[in-house]
């Protein structure tokens, strides 16, 4: 018996889905009937379905990406803003000659050495403890820091924190795009397993030219032909072995 191979990618799933839909349509015009009206209807509706599906999953994909890039561009602003901040108050402290104990406002060491810390926690953290001790210098009677000011240190950490917070909004978009994409992919392999019983069951002592003939016109690709796998962009079950009958 031929062996129908079923597609992996869910754009093949897709474009395989749409070629059997064509090809019934055919088949009907012509006056043959090897797939039910009942199971033809469920393939052209479920096409409105599976479509829109693997489309929003890719393009949620796409919008996390840049989300995480904006996020990380945001935490590396941060982080520059922070180590220019701490080298602007080291140079002014041994300009002006001021208490190094100034650095503690700032939980720095005495020595002015910067911390070694550089993920986003961190950051924030030292954020944090730059305004934390800009205003409690600056009640002692010091002059503000400039160049970067604490003001601009706390508008990058607030872009980290916007960034922060899209990120998850996109995580949780991308989750729910995923999940209907899921059970969008389940049925849309249900259903082409379906078309394949039906023609088998149809066909059924046919010769074998035409068995694959007819099976070639509704998209159909068989065990033993090279296969090319392509990694789709929403996630697709690639690794999954398809089965064949």
């Amino acid at each position: 018996m031929i062996r129908s191979r079923y597609p992996q990618a869910d754009k093949d799933r897709l474009m395989l889905l749409e070629s059997c839909a064509e090809q019934i349509a055919r088949d009907v015009a012509d006056t043959r009937a090897y797939i039910p009206a009942a199971l033809a209807t469920a393939i052209q509706a479920h096409i409105l379905v599976f479509g829109p599906a693997v489309t929003r999953a890719m393009n949620m994909r796409g919008q996390r990406s840049v989300e995480v890039g904006e996020k990380q561009t945001a935490v590396a602003e941060l982080d520059r803003y922070v180590r220019d901040y701490w080298n602007v108050l080291e140079r002014r402290i041994v300009r002006e000659k001021l208490p190094r104990g100034l650095f503690v406002e700032f939980d720095l060491l005495l020595g002015g050495d910067d911390p070694a810390g550089r993920s986003m926690t961190d950051m924030l953290k030292y954020a944090d403890n730059i305004a934390q001790g800009e205003a409690s210098i600056v009640a002692k009677g010091y002059a503000p820091m400039c160049n970067p000011s604490a003001a601009e240190v706390a508008a990058k950490r607030a872009a980290v924190s916007t960034e922060s917070t899209d990120v998850i909004v996109a995580d949780t978009a991308l989750d729910e795009a995923q999940h209907t994409l899921e059970d969008a992919r389940a049925e849309a392999d249900k259903l082409i397993r379906f078309v394949v019983a039906q023609l088998d069951m149809a066909l059924y002592g046919s010769d074998a030219d035409d068995i694959r003939r007819i099976k070639e016109r509704y998209g159909f690709k068989f065990e033993g032909e090279t296969a090319v796998v392509e990694e789709t962009a929403v996630g697709g079950d690639e690794t999954e072995g398809g089965a064949a009958t």
